[in-house]
């Protein structure tokens, strides 16, 4: 998290000072009344905390910021329309097969510089237009075949 900071430019002392206040984060868990003994948190932003959200999406701007930079996805009326984010979910755009691999290519890529890993298992595909009928090669996240659905919620 540090390290994508640090790339868009946040000033080297608001970084440190949010290392040295990660480093040092402890919880608790309360269940039924009683607490767990302390523990240190390793990862993850502070639940409830007013700068989490900012932190996040600075962190996650990093995927934008490299999928920009390709100019591989949709473009509607000039506008650069290749993801949506929203928490952890992240939806990808494009026009071609060979388009969206490369974009999820590009996403594998930044995961990996971010320490982050995606969740295969709750990835999918869904094709929208004429071409909802045809066989289409299969997409890969890695060695991970992505599942076609046919419908999303």
């Amino acid at each position: 998290m540090f390290k994508s900071l640090l790339s868009i430019c946040v000033p080297l002392i608001i970084v440190d000072v949010l290392c040295d206040w990660y480093s040092n984060m402890c919880c608790v868990v309360k269940w039924n009344g009683s607490l767990s003994r302390v523990f240190s948190v390793g990862s993850g932003v502070r639940q409830g905390n007013c700068l989490s959200p900012a932190i996040f999406n600075m962190f996650m701007s990093s995927f934008i910021v490299n999928l920009r930079q390709s100019d591989i996805g949709c473009h509607i009326l000039n506008m650069y329309c290749v993801c949506l984010l929203y928490a952890d979910d992240i939806v990808l755009l494009s026009r071609s097969v060979n388009g969206l691999q490369l974009m999820l290519d590009i996403c594998l890529r930044t995961a990996g510089d971010l320490s982050l890993q995606f969740n295969c298992s709750k990835c999918h595909c869904l094709v929208i237009g004429r071409a909802v009928d045809v066989k289409l090669q299969s997409l890969l996240l890695g060695n991970n075949h992505i599942h076609r659905s046919q419908s999303i919620k």
